[in-house]
């Protein structure tokens, strides 16, 4: 096996083995089901964290999922939405590493 096959294998194991392991965080194993590559489409789901550097505490989180298409000029991506979660007092510790002025509704 070559190094690129060897890659490419390594490639096709981790996909799935991602995709379980996002459906376990989640709750959700139709996603095994939905999400895929399928030919000339592929869904994506990444897991995000806002950290302040001062203090390594976590401000936020949230999920993006985007949905790719190959083109002729290669894989671009046609939808992306980002779900942010974040309670009033990290965004209180995250405007205060910013220095601005928040005031939860």
């Amino acid at each position: 096996m070559t190094a690129a096959e060897e890659a490419l294998a390594h490639c096709h194991i981790q996909s799935p083995l991602s995709l379980y392991y996002q459906a376990l965080d989640a709750g959700d194993f139709d996603r095994l089901e939905r999400e895929g590559m399928e030919g000339d489409w592929a869904k994506s789901t990444s897991h995000l964290q806002a950290v302040s550097t001062p203090t390594m505490q976590i401000l936020a989180t949230g999920v993006a999922e985007a949905e790719h298409v190959r083109t002729p000029a290669g894989w671009r991506i046609r939808t992306y939405k980002v779900t942010e979660r974040i309670t009033d007092k990290d965004m209180l510790a995250l405007k205060k590493t910013l220095g601005l002025d928040y005031q939860p509704s």
